[in-house]
């Protein structure tokens, strides 16, 4: 066994046992939108700031989805302001997971044979941008795409301009979305 499935293993293992130790004091259960607004609201920039750091450590570490944290944007910013947080959350948020994941695990995928697999990684290797961009058009910031990004070969500034491509229209419809249910509710 080689030295990258020894980090891929230890990583692995590192993630379960926060998610698990989260789980199991209940912080898993503290990340809503109402439970972020009273958090952040009125707080300025830094609770911007922390919104963001939030963002980042809840998608990295507690696997929570990017929509929890678009709805609580649009809750605690209003449908405008909060979908501009969102969507710089966002790219932070995978930004840090892909520097975290890669200085940890290191790009894992890259050397991997097998056919399918190998046929599914030629495309990012031939147009990263263009396939991270489609991809986050998809999937957003799902947890298990920010974790598997990072095991390829593509590049870090490949991988930004790919997310920053991407993210935009699904997180603007998220919080357009979120505000309308919000104003639905509250009329």
């Amino acid at each position: 066994m080689g030295k990258e499935r020894y980090r891929l293993i230890l990583f692995v293992l590192v993630i379960a046992g926060l998610w698990i130790a989260a789980w199991g004091t209940g912080v898993t259960g503290r990340f809503s939108p109402e439970s972020l607004r009273e958090l952040l609201a009125g707080k300025g920039l830094s609770g911007v700031m922390k919104f963001i750091v939030l963002f980042s450590v809840g998608q990295l570490v507690l696997r929570v989805p990017g929509p929890v944290f678009v709805a609580a944007s649009v809750v605690i910013y209003g449908r405008n302001f909060g979908m501009a947080v969102s969507l710089f959350g966002a790219l932070v948020s995978v930004t840090v997971s892909f520097v975290f994941v890669r200085a940890f695990v290191g790009p894992a995928l890259a050397d991997i044979r097998r056919p399918l697999v190998r046929r599914l990684l030629n495309r990012i290797d031939s147009r990263p941008v263009m396939t991270v961009a489609l991809l986050r058009l998809i999937f957003q910031t799902a947890p298990y795409l920010n974790c598997a990004l990072p095991m390829t070969a593509v590049r870090t500034r490949d991988h930004l301009a790919g997310s920053a491509l991407g993210l935009p229209a699904p997180v603007m419809v998220m919080a357009m979305f979120f505000d309308w249910v919000l104003n639905r509710a509250t009329h």
